[in-house]
């Protein structure tokens, strides 16, 4: 089951999984809204979605580094990835995609539909921490300086969001070696702009309780 023809397989599983996992996560810590910890949910809720991503992504870049074939004999190439300056291997790309799937699921759950998602900020935010923190830190100097012109945390974040893909893509395009989170590449900006996109869609789409709460706008 090493065979470079079951890694397809394999991360399509993981990606899988991953989106379920999404679906959950967020239902796990799911408070009573009678009762006055409700803060204190919210930020439960927010850790178990964000571990959720992280520990997902790391269960499949560990998996299939195991598997893919030449990968116990070179560490950073085998049959089905080579790293090179500008490319991930297979199981960084693995890891990234199925992290990004844990988002969709926490903003899109199964279980109601999509109608009932979180907007996705934990899940994204510990993924980028873990894999791109340079783009973090730009989207969130980038969200704190559009909320603060433009006097809406709403149009701030979208400002955020369209920096991640941005600010990725920058990075892929510097020549100095950043030492932290994966090679900024081709790659990871393509992941950065669909991860951006699935938050916007997320944010233009508010669910009946934040429209009842009146929170869209704020």
């Amino acid at each position: 089951m090493r065979h470079a023809n079951f890694i397809t397989l394999y991360v399509g599983l993981l990606v899988f999984g991953g989106y379920i996992l999404g679906s959950f996560a967020r239902h796990w810590t799911r408070p009573d809204p009678d009762q006055p910890e409700e803060n204190a949910a919210v930020l439960g809720r927010a850790m178990v979605e964000g571990a959720a991503a992280v520990v997902w992504a790391a269960v499949a870049y560990l998996f299939i580094d195991a598997v893919a074939p030449g990968s116990s004999d070179f560490r950073n190439t085998s049959a089905t990835g080579f790293l090179s300056g500008k490319a991930l291997t297979v199981w960084e790309s693995a890891a990234l995609w199925t992290g990004l799937a844990v988002v969709v699921g926490t903003v899109a759950p199964l279980p109601t539909r999509g109608r009932d998602g979180s907007r996705g900020l934990a899940a994204a935010g510990a993924l980028l921490a873990a894999y791109s923190p340079i783009t973090l830190i730009v989207a969130a100097a980038a969200v704190f300086a559009g909320t603060n012109v433009l006097r809406s945390s709403r149009a701030g974040f979208f400002l955020g969001f369209l920096t991640v893909a941005g600010a990725e893509w920058a990075l892929s395009m510097v020549r100095i070696r950043i030492g932290v989170g994966f090679i900024n590449g081709p790659e990871t900006s393509l992941w950065a702009a669909v991860l951006a996109g699935v938050l916007i869609a997320r944010w233009t789409h508010p669910t009946a309780a934040e429209l009842l709460e009146g929170s869209v706008d704020s």
